[in-house]
């Protein structure tokens, strides 16, 4: 199946955002995806747009998304956010654990071009949900001194 809305082109179980078609989400995304699920997805016109990821939770090393040739899981998306790139996303979960997924989204600037918050030293994280939001390592529970 291919699913053509907004800026992707989707082959396989991973779906076009219902809210925001600029972004594409892991099957049964914000639930858990099954195992031995796989897709790609590419842009559907040949403009170079920046990568955001809004949630990225995928079974580290074992389920992942490719982008010319290097594999991104686990907790964190490497790399893969802030990314510009124009070409074919892969996914592919294997018959073990799984996780909630994730969520990427094509944007014409980077987050932080748009007033989003970016950490360049220390343990203060920013939200992966909302860009605008940031918070101490350790909230809410407190921070160590």
């Amino acid at each position: 199946m291919v699913d053509s809305t907004g800026l992707w082109l989707v082959t396989g179980g991973c779906q076009v955002d219902l809210v925001d078609s600029n972004c594409i989400t892991s099957p049964n995304f914000p639930q858990e995806y099954s195992n031995n699920e796989a897709c790609s997805m590419q842009m559907a016109d040949s403009t170079s747009r920046f990568m955001e990821v809004t949630h990225f939770d995928t079974e580290q090393g074992f389920d992942v998304i490719t982008l010319d040739g290097q594999n991104y899981s686990g907790r964190s998306p490497g790399h893969l956010d802030g990314l510009r790139h124009n070409s074919t996303l892969s996914w592919r979960s294997d018959n073990a654990t799984t996780g909630k997924g994730w969520r990427v989204c094509a944007r014409d600037h980077r987050a932080h071009d748009l007033g989003a918050w970016v950490v360049v030293e220390g343990r203060c994280l920013v939200d992966p949900e909302d860009p605008l939001c940031i918070s101490n390592f350790g909230w809410p529970r407190g921070y160590s001194r």
